[in-house]
């Protein structure tokens, strides 16, 4: 299935609308958690463009649950990427009274002695989540930042801060900028620090001290936050649940979720208890086009950022495997980008989407033309397979290969040089991969690397192929990377075999 993405930006304008206007509590179900008491559930579902409107009641009416979401949290090793996003109280105005009650205690900041509870009222984490007046904190690139806010006894207040994670303990430790230079990036450390036990359970987050325990809410759940959305881009070395590398689930609108080789799921849903547990059922077709789901169970950490529409990023938890859906389109696009730096947030979202049409374009010629190739989206590359191109351990393309080449030259320039995308693509970089054997090293993998790069691009520049490549004369390059980027398997795991290859990957005219 392929959802309309322009279809998608406007609604999710509407939703922007709505998560600001709206009030009261969630739209919920309530089941019976593990102690027996009543838990809140959200059921959310990748929704058909048109067509009937699914049932979301029945979708996971008989589930029985299989796992100990419990068990998995305490066998869990946290580390920093587990807490990007930000958690605070779910109705601020009534808590802040009740953690008053704990008491005050005089810390020490950089600036000032203030009595506060010790207890953060709100929380913080990540570089991409900092409010904009730490916003010079982000670019402190080799510490782990995030901003804690404390309650006085008549107000609030904030602080930047760097922290990690040590077993079930979390520390904080005030910073500011040691010089006054705007774009510098040196800081030091204050006096004032603040270590906690820590636990998650579901989207909660609750930090434990010698004052109490206070719970944490993510914050797209807090009370009046308005419509609930999670979404997720796969990290390149995480894990996957099946294929699933990226999604976009609502309560409210229209959403998609699609596979790590670029096909669309028929339907997605997820359903999230406050007690831990998170149910995933996928819906796709078979080759025969036959209809089947895959479903599965997990423990799960939610991060949510300061906009609550633009859905909140989620850490799926088996006890074995941890699934990292935690990228954005313009992160990911960041990391292809050569000169990211140079852009704003909107321009490379901006990239991305169309960059993500026109895999969406290749994907569909590439399957109505019969071309064995693998689009990897978490990379931003199209794949083809070392033994399709080579024998053995040969720089020369074979026979096989050549037909391989043809076609794909075909297909590729036919949907990069279309009306839509003239002049979108910069240049065209053919890459050359190694597998990471034990037995060889960069070094030793780079002149067959090379060499075979070399030798696809001078064949795709040959008459030979039968495809008229002047406007990608030009603009083709290669190069060998030896075994520097592997290909991850969905159990994270380096794929030896798929390692092994030749890759397109484009660069895009950021002024297109």
């Amino acid at each position: 299935m392929k959802n309309t993405k322009r279809a998608i930006a406007l609604l999710l304008l509407v939703i922007m609308l709505f998560s600001v206007t709206a009030c009261g509590d969630k739209k919920v179900t309530t089941e019976k958690a593990a102690d027996g008491t009543k838990a809140k559930s959200w059921i959310l579902a990748d929704e058909p463009m048109f067509g009937e409107k699914p049932d979301l009641d029945t979708v996971f009416k008989d589930e029985q649950v299989n796992i100990d979401v419990n068990k998995i949290y305490s066998s869990t090793e946290f580390n920093e990427k587990m807490f990007d996003g930000i958690y605070t109280m779910y109705d601020e105005d009534k808590e802040i009274k009740d953690i008053r009650k704990m008491g005050f205690k005089t810390v020490e900041f950089i600036k000032s002695s203030e009595d506060i509870v010790d207890l953060p009222t709100n929380v913080v984490l990540g570089a991409e989540n900092m409010p904009t007046v730490y916003a010079e904190y982000k670019n402190i690139t080799d510490k782990n930042v995030a901003a804690l806010s404390f309650a006085t006894k008549d107000d609030v207040g904030s602080i930047p801060c760097i922290y990690e994670i040590s077993g079930n303990k979390i520390k904080f430790n005030e910073i500011r900028k040691s010089s006054s230079e705007p774009k510098s990036t040196d800081f030091e450390t204050g006096k004032a620090v603040f270590e906690y036990e820590f636990s998650f359970k579901g989207p909660y987050l609750t930090l434990t001290n010698s004052t109490g325990s206070l719970t944490l809410i993510t914050y797209g759940l807090k009370k009046d936050a308005g419509s609930f959305t999670v979404s997720g881009y796969s990290l390149p070395d995480s894990p996957l649940i099946d294929k699933l590398d990226f999604f976009y689930v609502s309560q409210s609108s229209i959403a998609y979720a699609c596979a790590r080789d670029g096909n669309y799921y028929k339907g997605m849903y997820l359903k999230l208890t406050e007690d831990g547990l998170a149910s995933v059922k996928l819906i796709d077709k078979d080759t025969e086009g036959n209809e089947f789901s895959y479903e599965k169970q997990f423990a799960y950490i939610l991060q949510s950022n300061a906009l609550s529409f633009l859905g909140a990023k989620i850490v799926f938890l088996d006890g074995e495997k941890v699934y990292y859906y935690t990228d954005s389109i313009s992160s990911r696009e960041a990391k292809q980008l050569d000169n990211a730096g140079n852009l704003t947030d909107d321009q490379i979202k901006q990239i991305a989407e169309k960059k993500s049409d026109l895999f969406d374009d290749l994907q569909k010629e590439f399957e109505e033309q019969g071309i064995n190739v693998t689009v990897n989206r978490a990379l931003g590359e199209i794949a083809i397979d070392s033994s399709v191109l080579f024998g053995g351990d040969s720089a020369d393309v074979s026979a096989d290969g050549k037909q391989t080449i043809n076609k794909f030259l075909a297909a590729y320039t036919k949907v990069i040089y279309n009306d839509k995308y003239n002049g979108f693509i910069d240049k065209t970089i053919v890459e050359g991969h190694t597998a990471p054997l034990a037995t060889s090293t960069y070094e030793s993998g780079l002149p067959l690397s090379t060499q075979r790069a070399e030798n696809v691009k001078a064949y795709c520049l040959s008459a030979e192929t039968g495809v008229d490549t002047s406007k990608l004369a030009p603009t083709l390059e290669a190069v060998g990377l030896s075994n520097s980027k592997p290909i991850y398997d969905s159990n994270g795991n380096v794929d030896m075999d798929a390692s092994r290859r030749v890759s397109f990957r484009f660069t895009v005219n950021v002024n297109a």
